[in-house]
């Protein structure tokens, strides 16, 4: 098997609820490689040193994206 097919998917997850990324985490976490970010400020500073294949964010709140 060659390594594309045994890598898996990166997802990044953003919300600022611990349950919520917990649960994502969860349903998704033995498919995929999970990370997590509370906010778009830790999100941006993680995107600006990792390849995510997706990026699943709350927008239900207002999105923190600046100090």
């Amino acid at each position: 098997m060659t390594q594309a097919l045994q890598s898996k998917g990166r997802i990044l997850i953003v919300d600022d609820s611990d349950d919520i990324r917990e649960a994502i985490k969860t349903l998704l976490g033995d498919r995929y490689e999970i990370f997590e970010a509370e906010n778009g400020v830790e999100a941006l500073a993680f995107v600006d040193k990792n390849q995510v294949d997706v990026i699943i964010v709350d927008t239900a709140g207002r999105l923190q994206i600046d100090e």
